[in-house]
């Protein structure tokens, strides 16, 4: 699994590092970074919870084995990859109606957490679940965490390129995530699960048709667990194919290690 620790890292700076975890159903990513934005720790680990029970049970023995986890740091960020997030335009906006806003478009699980993020450049909120007991046992650690879902970063990291017509997909071994924007504005962000590359790749073609976007003159860009072979796949189809590529712990691990931390050094920039 991949690690690294910092030679000048030491638990008695903690209070002034930043903690950032990236966790979903199947595995466990944290990062830590010092007041000036490097790189101290990071470690990956996996897990076989097949269920919010097992997920629990894990979590507890992660944070007992795993010292670093229970120091108390400046800020703790944990952003938890998910297809249960929706967008509502803030004059919509009513934290009374959370629960419907999720409801209305994916299974609401009763152990599920809800949460927002208001996205003002945007004019909206980021409405999303979070396992709660991995809620729990991150509140019980790290009282003052901020949670999130993958498309705060992904929003923000795409909006830096100012597009007009785009595409970002962002892939994890087992979800596809999309934000889309049309004349210059945000349209669309939303998850899908997928088996393989083929499913992404018929999402992104299914997405652009919807919008009537045409594939020659839209960018594709890409991040996340992207192979070249995928990159090979995707400019069959679209002539523009760029990666998005924001990750300050690539050169630790090497590249391909490293596209699963991309998210991790973004998610102080998304409080």
């Amino acid at each position: 699994m991949p690690k690294f620790v910092s030679n000048t890292y030491t638990p008695a700076r903690s209070a002034q590092y930043n903690l950032s975890i990236q966790a979903d159903l199947n595995g466990f990513y944290f990062y830590i970074s010092d007041a000036d934005g490097r790189c101290q720790a990071l470690h990956k680990y996996t897990y076989t919870a097949a269920d919010y029970n097992a997920l629990d049970h894990e979590m507890h023995n992660l944070f007992r084995q795993e010292p670093m986890l229970t120091q108390r740091y400046k800020n703790c960020f944990c952003l938890f990859m998910s297809n249960k997030s929706i967008l509502i335009p803030t004059s919509l906006f009513d934290t009374g109606h959370l629960r419907t806003y999720m409801e209305f478009v994916v299974p609401f699980d009763e152990l599920d957490e809800i949460h927002y993020t208001p996205l003002p450049a945007l004019d909206a909120v980021n409405v999303f679940t979070i396992p709660g007991p991995l809620a729990n046992i991150l509140y019980q650690y790290q009282s003052r965490v901020v949670f999130l879902n993958q498309h705060a970063p992904l929003i923000r990291l795409l909006d830096e390129q100012q597009p007009v017509n785009a595409i970002l997909l962002h892939l994890s071994p087992t979800q596809a995530s999309f934000a889309l924007y049309a004349g210059g504005r945000l349209v669309l962000c939303n998850a899908f699960p997928i088996d393989t590359f083929t499913d992404a790749l018929y999402y992104s073609g299914y997405i652009l048709k919807q919008w009537k976007l045409n594939p020659a003159s839209s960018t594709v860009y890409v991040s996340g667990d992207i192979s070249s072979d995928h990159t090979a796949v995707l400019q069959r189809y679209y002539p523009c194919v760029k990666t998005l590529y924001h990750n300050k712990v690539a050169g630790l691990l090497g590249h391909a290690a490293g596209t699963e931390f991309q998210l991790l050094p973004l998610l102080s920039l998304c409080e």
